[in-house]
């Protein structure tokens, strides 16, 4: 009896340790994928450049710059005998009423392209808006360029609507220079009370949902 008991305690007890010893060589393995999954990450190659993209985008902007600058050739050739005779049929030669034309023109197309652009320094999703709203800015400043183009433009057609601007529309590019000193200080400061009323909003808004929430914390 106590030999067949010593034998069953001893199988029972090698039955125990077995699952022990092999649970031992099994966290082995348990390590291995770990060391190999670091190797294969630093082996990992760095994708290689599209160098045919990067040259069908060269390509790009390089007819993009060549488009500006034949329209700008154009433009800075015919525009300003065109607008120094659409100016001189408005003014008619009358230094007043150039001088409150200029004025006008001035005041507007420097007003609103001011309000257009202060748009960019909102923050947007992407780069896009901000271009957009830019381009249209300029845009809208044109009868302004225009005439800054008359007044300082060095190639032929710009001396030769000078000398029709200042013969029927005296007085418009001083009105004009005053009309821009004005548009930009009203655009300024209405984006400026418009960016205070805003954050006096928010500032509010804050304030109330503060109070709102204040009996809940208490409860």
């Amino acid at each position: 009896m106590t030999a067949g008991g010593d034998e069953r305690r001893g199988a029972g007890a090698g039955r125990a340790g077995g699952p022990e010893t092999g649970g031992g060589s099994a966290g082995g393995p348990a390590g291995g994928p770990v060391t190999g999954g670091g190797s294969s990450a630093a082996a990992e190659p760095a994708p290689a450049r599209d160098w045919r993209a990067v040259a069908r985008r060269a390509v790009l902007w390089f007819l993009v710059a060549a488009i500006v600058l034949v329209v700008f050739w154009l433009l800075a050739r015919y525009l300003p005998g065109w607008w120094a005779g659409t100016v001189g049929d408005l003014v008619h030669g009358e230094f007043s009423l150039g001088a409150w034309w200029g004025l006008f023109f001035g005041t507007v197309f420097t007003f609103l392209p001011v309000i257009v652009i202060g748009q960019t320094i909102r923050p947007w999703d992407g780069w896009e808006p901000p271009v957009l709203l830019t381009g249209l800015g300029l845009l809208l400043a044109a009868p302004n360029w225009l005439t800054l183009w008359v007044a300082v433009g060095p190639n032929p057609s710009a001396r030769a609507a000078r000398l029709v601007l200042h013969a029927d529309a005296p007085g418009f590019g001083g009105g004009t220079g005053w009309g821009a000193l004005i548009g930009a200080a009203l655009g300024v400061a209405l984006l400026l009370l418009w960016r205070g009323w805003r954050r006096r909003g928010r500032e509010l808004r804050a304030m109330r949902h503060e109070r709102q929430g204040a009996p809940g914390d208490v409860g």
